[in-house]
């Protein structure tokens, strides 16, 4: 069911921190997304042991910089960071 699983993320940053590098896995839906701050912090969204990873993806923010948004597509359906 495509309905299962989590539906949105929130990450309780620190005053100044910044995301500065998101990975994850992409299929019919958003299986996995990791994000890493620029405090060094590490953050990821559930996962299950029998889950896949259909497609990985990365994006690195420039050294200096900072990713503002992202959004991957898998036919209808939509998520967005």
């Amino acid at each position: 069911d495509l309905t299962d699983g989590w539906h949105y993320v929130e990450l309780d940053a620190a005053a100044g921190e910044v995301v500065v590098e998101a990975a994850g896995c992409r299929g019919a839906m958003l299986e996995r997304m990791l994000l890493k701050t620029s405090f060094g912090r590490s953050w990821g969204t559930p996962m299950g042991s029998a889950a896949l990873c259909t497609a990985p993806w990365q994006a690195k923010a420039p050294p200096g910089g900072y990713l503002i948004a992202a959004q991957v597509r898998a036919g209808a359906y939509i998520e967005q960071l």
